[in-house]
C-alpha cells in the first residue's frame, strides 16, 4: 500500500481533475490506473475520489467564468466503482509485464502532459506513470525509512509508556501497607494472564530490589476463576503488558521491513 500525506491525495487529485477539463478522461478512469499503480487502500481511494470531485468542481467552475451558463456538470468519481474495477482485475491474471503496471517516478525534465493514455500525470503533481515491471514504488527505500521511522519513533512511546507502568506498579508495593503482599499479588497476576505477566513482574521485582523468578503458569492457572481483575494493581499491570505487547508487534514490523529493504 502506497504512504500518501494529504498533500499527495491533493496532487493527485488535481491532476486527474485536469485530465477531465483538458482531455473529457473520466474520472474514474484515471483514478483507478493511479490507484492500481499505487496500490491504495479503500481508504485512501476514498480520500482520492472526494478531493478530486471537489478539484473538478472547482475548475469546470472557473473555465466557465466568461460563458453566460455557468452550471456545473460531471460525471463525478464514485470510490464504489473505483473500488468494483479492483475486484474485476483481481479475478483476471495479469501478464507479468502488464501495461497496467506502473512506477512512480519524478518529472524533472519532462514537458507537462497529462495522463491520458494511462502515460503521463498532469503537470500539477510533476509525477509520471510509466510501464514498469519492477516492484511497486511505495517499496523502494525512501519510502520504507519514513514508515521505519515512524514505527521507531512509536516503539519509544511505547518503552516509555511500559517503564512508567512498570514503575507505577512497583510503586504501590513500596507502601508501608498494601492491601495485597506482592508475593500473592503475583500469583493473581500470573493466574490471570500467564507467560505475558512474567516479564513486567521481574521488571516489578527489579524496581523493588527482589531477585528474578521463573514462574509456574500451570499452578497459578488454577485459581485464575476467582482472582478479581479490576484491583488497582491488576489494572496497572495489564497496561504493562499491553504496552509490552504494541513494541513486540513494533519490533516485528521492524524486521520485516530491514528484511524488504535489502532484498
Amino acid at each position: 500500500m502506497a504512504y500518501l500525506t494529504n498533500k499527495d491525495i491533493d496532487k493527485i487529485a488535481s491532476a486527474v481533475a485536469n485530465d477531465l477539463v483538458q482531455n473529457d478522461i473520466p474520472l474514474n478512469v484515471s483514478i483507478t490506473k493511479v490507484a492500481k499503480s499505487m496500490e491504495m487502500s479503500t481508504e485512501q481511494i476514498k480520500r482520492v475520489c472526494e478531493a478530486t470531485n471537489n478539484h473538478a468542481f472547482k475548475k469546470m467552475f472557473d473555465s466557465k467564468k466568461e460563458a453566460s451558463d455557468r452550471n456545473v456538470e460531471f460525471p463525478v468519481a464514485a470510490p464504489d466503482e473505483v473500488l468494483g474495477d479492483f475486484r474485476k482485475a483481481a479475478s483476471v491474471p495479469a501478464p507479468e509485464h502488464s501495461v497496467d503496471s506502473y512506477a512512480y517516478r519524478s518529472l524533472k525534465d519532462l514537458s507537462l502532459a497529462p495522463i491520458h493514455d494511462s502515460v503521463k500525470i498532469a503537470s500539477v503533481t510533476n509525477f509520471e506513470l510509466r510501464p514498469q515491471p519492477t516492484r511497486p514504488a511505495w517499496k523502494d527505500r525512501h519510502t520504507l525509512e519514513k514508515v521505519a521511522t515512524h514505527l521507531r519513533h512509536k516503539k519509544i512511546e511505547h518503552d516509555y509508556a511500559y517503564t512508567d507502568t512498570v514503575n507505577k506498579l512497583a510503586t504501590q508495593f513500596k507502601l508501608a501497607h498494601t492491601p495485597t503482599p506482592f508475593s500473592e499479588f503475583e500469583v493473581h497476576a500470573v493466574a490471570l494472564y500467564k507467560e505475558a505477566a512474567a516479564a513486567p513482574l521481574n521488571a516489578v521485582r527489579e524496581a523493588l530490589r527482589l531477585p528474578q523468578v521463573t514462574y509456574n503458569t500451570a499452578t497459578a492457572t488454577k485459581i485464575a476463576g476467582v482472582v478479581d481483575d479490576r484491583t488497582p494493581a491488576l489494572v496497572t499491570l495489564k497496561e504493562a503488558i499491553h504496552c509490552q505487547d504494541q513494541i513486540k508487534t513494533i519490533e516485528r514490523a521492524l524486521v520485516t521491513l530491514e528484511t524488504t529493504r535489502e532484498s
